[in-house]
């Protein structure tokens, strides 16, 4: 999904892979009606849309993992003068998944089958191997990397240390334990790769957050399910602690004091949902706490 003028655009349906969805205009919960609509892309090229973004007033579609190729959507609105259309963009390139698609200064960063690509470079290259933001690495890209499971790789940038990250599964494993790493603040960049002596982290996924002091850290979430900071001296390994979320609610006015209430019930969720079981506390005013063991059930993120 993606954001873009006004609408809440989105690929991904089974049963129409080329297809891109549009919400209608200032309401991302309707898809049927008002001025909601799609946009086939290449329908019949044998690939699928893998990743959308706005980038530089357009949306940019990216399809694969096959023949390859990106698209950009112009206009501003569902019709009239200005409606939106697709203009091709170029073919033989583009983005294997929406995880490892991110806009770094200017620019947008995106791996494929056959390497790491910037779109600046793209638009005045082509496919050819000049436009490749990994050519220094081509040759490791293509024989140490497990291509079968690449469509789940994760990058993020690390903008507090100008670097573009993702993580990938080396050949022979679909453990993510090799991170590759593009300095931009070089040019041309420099590339490095964290975790091929199986001193970091595994990584399902990538992200930076805002943590204490306001300083931007670098995270990976692991397969077990644990979230584990990076770029620091010394890291703690995931063993069975629990994570504890604190909630405090702001001040709720019930009225005068002087009659006395009660709560009747209390609301607590997750997204995305997963299959566990977690243990809700709440305290009142000056009494002692009181638990609640609750199960919540797994479901379908998107519905």
């Amino acid at each position: 999904m993606a954001k873009h003028k006004n609408s809440l655009f989105a690929a991904g349906v089974a049963a129409n892979p080329s297809r891109l969805y549009f919400s209608d205009t200032l309401d991302p919960t309707t898809w049927t009606g008002g001025t909601s609509g799609s946009i086939d892309i290449d329908p019949d090229d044998g690939d699928r849309i893998t990743g959308i973004v706005s980038h530089k007033n357009e949306l940019i579609v990216f399809k694969g993992p096959n023949r390859l190729s990106v698209h950009r959507i112009t206009g501003s609105a569902p019709t009239g003068a200005d409606a939106f259309a697709r203009v091709p963009f170029v073919a033989g390139v583009g983005s294997i998944n929406q995880n490892g698609l991110f806009r770094i200064n200017d620019d947008l960063v995106f791996p494929s089958p056959r390497g790491l690509h910037s779109l600046a470079a793209t638009a005045a290259f082509g496919d050819y191997v000049e436009a490749f933001l990994a050519r220094p690495i081509l040759s490791y890209y293509q024989d140490e990397i497990n291509h079968t499971v690449l469509n789940t790789c994760w990058g993020t940038n690390y903008q507090a240390r100008g670097l573009a990250v993702w993580t990938f599964a080396p050949s022979g494993t679909t453990t993510k334990s090799v991170y590759l790493v593009y300095d931009y603040r070089f040019q041309p960049g420099r590339w490095a790769s964290w975790g091929r002596t199986g001193s970091y982290v595994n990584a399902n996924c990538l992200s930076v957050l805002q943590v204490a002091g306001r300083k931007h850290t670098l995270f990976a979430g692991t397969a077990g399910g644990y979230v584990h900071q990076l770029n620091v001296s010394d890291r703690s390994i995931a063993g069975g602690t629990a994570y504890t979320g604190d909630v405090q609610t702001p001040f709720l006015n019930f009225g005068t004091s002087a009659i006395k209430k009660g709560t009747h019930s209390g609301y607590w969720s997750f997204t995305p949902k997963g299959a566990a079981t977690f243990t809700f506390e709440y305290t009142r005013d000056s009494n002692a706490a009181q638990a609640v063991t609750l199960t919540q059930g797994g479901g379908n993120v998107l519905g």
